[in-house]
């Protein structure tokens, strides 16, 4: 019960740390829940209407794997660690939708502005 109990908190620290980095640059964060295949809960946190640099959405797309893997490396250390591997592996195995975003970001022209929305990216490229 308790393994299930910290996944489910990681989700919503997850969401909340997207949430912080998109506040830290300017926009503001809705959230929101949906079902994948109509089978699938998720949780999600957007910022429709706001245009992120491709760095800035780096930040906001990765910011969640390196500070819950950074902070969870560090707590397996400690006497309550076994319960802490399953969650953090499944947290880590949760932030592959967050590396492909990343992955597909990097491969537009510089200049692009990135647009969060509820259901994938939005490009703005610069004119030519």
């Amino acid at each position: 019960m308790i393994v299930v109990v910290l996944v489910a908190a990681l989700v919503f620290i997850h969401e909340g740390i997207h949430a912080l980095a998109m506040a830290a640059f300017g926009a503001r964060p809705q959230f929101g829940a949906v079902l994948i295949g109509k089978v699938m809960p998720a949780v999600y946190t957007t910022a429709p209407g706001h245009r992120f640099t491709r760095g800035r959405y780096l930040v906001v797309a990765l910011a969640p794997a390196a500070i819950v893997s950074g902070i969870g490396l560090a707590g397996v250390f400690t006497a309550v660690g076994a319960y802490l591997v399953i969650p953090l592996a499944t947290h880590l195995a949760g932030c592959t939708g967050d590396g492909v975003a990343a992955l597909r970001v990097l491969r537009e022209p510089r200049g692009t502005m990135c647009e969060d929305l509820r259901d994938g990216i939005r490009f703005h490229r610069p004119a030519k």
